[in-house]
């Protein structure tokens, strides 16, 4: 087999999809899917996430401070993807996929 040379790109596969569900419990919860996921640290522990600006969910994330990763499973592969091509701009993707935001402990 010969060898193929790539050009430079962001693809790197396979990346897990994570669901980051941000805002306020009760007053405007989002999720946004995103591959762009990874562990930064272990000791301490550490994630990271790649949001874009224009996104609903980063003005969400950046007044509120804070945001919870959602690692996801084949059994919801519908949920994810829809909550990856639809903005919390235009629709309450909790009501539409039948997930469930839980509150703060």
């Amino acid at each position: 087999m010969s060898k193929k040379l790539l050009p430079p790109t962001t693809m790197l596969m396979p990346l897990p999809a994570a669901l980051i569900t941000c805002g306020e419990h009760n007053v405007n919860p989002n999720i946004i899917t995103v591959a762009w996921c990874g562990v930064v640290c272990s000791e301490p522990p550490m994630i990271s996430v790649s949001i874009r600006e224009n996104r609903h969910s980063f003005k969400l994330i950046k007044d509120s401070g804070e945001f919870v990763v959602n690692i996801t499973g084949a059994d919801i592969v519908k949920e994810v993807d829809f909550c990856g091509v639809n903005s919390g701009r235009d629709v309450d993707k909790f009501k539409a996929t039948g997930l469930t935001p839980l509150a703060p402990s």
